[in-house]
């Protein structure tokens, strides 16, 4: 999904970190109704008096998030206090709600039309018709029948234009970026002094609506002479979808020839938009077990090291894993260019695990790719190839 507003971060040796009161400030406990911030202030607030946050990077990350934060507000109305003004000619659709004016942007309409009545695919067929008329008379007519059906509205505003940014249901809390920040730095702060660990945030993005990030930590783990592990917490979460907020163990493995490949493994935390505070901080409990998802990948990666090379049976399983993903995690040029790997390096070659999986990861094209085939690394890895 392409979004308005997308930054990266950028990691260098002089990123610095949060003092208490910037992480803090990520809670907007000077707005109307402060009321969810506050009481997570008052169960989460890990970083204590002048001290500064333990995450190197911290200060970089804030400053970023502050730098994409553009205007958004959100309505809460029943259908009866909206009026459907038709589709753009996009086909994002129009509605006027409370007087403010506004058009779909990324899944809205999609949204709109399957949460109230079920015609997402319906709607579909009719705005790539050319049946504008055929589905504007069922909204219509929908729209007075299912006046008490209730949402929540998240709109979004760039430059003069007013969008609708997404939809969700009334019982969802806006555990929005601000949020899953604040909750991921306190988490790592106390993980980090528990622990005596130092994390540090690796990469990113942050979007108007979305954001993902990668914290490491800087102690490594040495399986022999030629392999090292590092590990970290992968922060994701999305403001306009009834999803979650997670946080996820990735691990990266390398050797000392350069090859190098990063999995995705078990979700440490997942926090659901409809979760009160308390629930929060007890799910937060989890990221204490870091270093046991640690152990578990060491002996994983020991058990499949012991055999030095992947014989072709391995290889197999590998590659007809990937050939079956599904269209939305793989395009058909990324599958073509992991089955010429198969084709005309591996069956003449044999390679270690870390040189194949660095090979493959490479030949992902896109983020989501990316992702997907690191999802894919740790489920052959847990299932020990």
């Amino acid at each position: 999904m392409e979004f308005l507003i997308k930054k990266y971060f950028l990691n260098n040796e002089e990123n610095g970190y949060a003092s208490n009161g910037e992480v803090r400030k990520l809670l907007r406990l000077e707005d109307e109704d402060p009321e969810e911030d506050a009481l997570i202030l008052e169960s989460i607030d890990w970083i204590h008096g002048n001290n500064s946050c333990n995450v190197k990077g911290s200060k970089e990350l804030i400053d970023l998030y502050n730098s994409v934060d553009n205007e958004k507000m959100d309505l809460t109305l029943p259908l009866s206090e909206i009026e459907f003004s038709g589709f753009f000619h996009d086909n994002e659709i129009i509605l006027n709600l409370d007087g403010y004016k506004a058009k779909g942007i990324y899944k809205f309409t999609d949204s709109f039309l399957d949460s109230l009545f079920s015609l997402k695919k319906f709607g579909r067929f009719c705005l790539s018709h050319g049946e504008k008329d055929m589905l504007n008379d069922n909204v219509n007519k929908l729209m007075i029948t299912q006046k008490d059906e209730t949402r929540q509205y998240r709109f979004l505003m760039e430059g003069e234009n007013l969008f609708l940014r997404g939809l969700t249901t009334t019982t969802y809390k806006n555990y929005d970026n601000n949020i899953a920040i604040y909750l991921a730095l306190n988490s790592l702060h106390r993980y980090s002094e528990s622990n005596k660990a130092h994390i540090f945030v690796e990469s990113g993005y942050i979007t108007d609506s979305c954001l993902d990030i990668m914290f490491v930590q800087e102690e490594k783990i040495l399986i022999d002479r030629d392999t090292i592990v590092e590990v970290g917490i992968r922060l994701s979460n999305n403001e306009i979808t009834d999803g979650s907020l997670s946080m996820e163990f990735i691990y990266s493995i390398s050797d000392t020839k350069q090859n190098q490949f990063r999995a995705i493994g078990d979700t440490v935390v997942s926090i659901v938009h409809t979760y009160t505070v308390p629930t929060i901080q007890s799910k937060l409990e989890n990221l204490n077990q870091l270093s046991k998802y640690a152990e578990e990948t060491v002996q994983h990666i020991s058990s499949i090291k012991n055999r030095k090379k992947l014989d072709r049976d391995q290889l197999s399983l590998i590659f007809n894993r990937l050939s079956r993903a599904k269209r939305n995690e793989l395009s058909k040029n990324s599958k073509e260019s992991i089955d010429a790997l198969y084709r005309e390096e591996v069956i003449g070659n044999t390679y270690s695990l870390i040189e194949l999986f660095g090979k493959i990861g490479s030949l992902g094209t896109t983020i989501d790719e990316k992702l997907f085939i690191q999802v894919v690394f740790n489920e052959l890895i847990t299932e020990g190839l």
